[in-house]
C-alpha cells in the first residue's frame, strides 16, 4: 500500500503541476496488486481503522495539491445489524480541494449471481 501511495502522490503533484482541477484514480489504485479483492476485504475487515488512516491521506494529498480527487473504489466490509451477516461494498469517494469527502457511493450488488 505504501508503495502504492507514493506512486500516487507523485502522479498528483505531477498533474496539479500541469493545471489539473480534478485527478481520477482507478478502482483499487490503494490495493492493487497480486492479491484478490477478497483478501483486500480481508484486510479491512480484520482492521476496520485502516480504511480511515486511508481515506484521510488522500484527503491531505487533495488539501495538499488543491486538487479534486476521484478515489477510484475502496473495498469495504460492514456488519448488517439486522441480519448479523456481512456486506461487502465497493466504494468510491470524491475529495475536494480542502481534502473533505463531497461524495461517496457504494456498489452493493458484487457478487450476487
Amino acid at each position: 500500500m505504501e508503495r502504492n501511495y507514493e506512486k500516487c502522490s507523485h502522479y498528483i503533484k505531477q498533474a496539479t503541476e500541469k493545471g489539473a482541477d480534478m485527478v481520477c484514480l482507478p478502482e483499487h489504485f490503494a490495493f492493487h496488486d497480486k492479491h484478490s479483492i477478497r483478501n483486500n476485504m480481508t484486510f479491512n475487515t480484520s482492521q476496520p481503522e485502516a480504511l480511515d488512516l486511508i481515506l484521510d491521506r488522500y484527503k491531505m494529498l487533495a488539501l495538499n495539491n488543491r486538487v479534486w480527487l476521484s478515489l477510484g473504489c475502496f473495498p469495504e466490509v460492514e456488519l448488517d445489524k439486522n441480519t448479523d451477516t456481512m456486506n461487502y461494498f465497493n466504494t468510491h469517494y470524491i475529495v475536494n480541494a480542502d481534502g473533505a469527502v463531497v461524495s461517496k457511493y457504494r456498489k452493493m450488488h458484487l457478487f450476487d449471481t
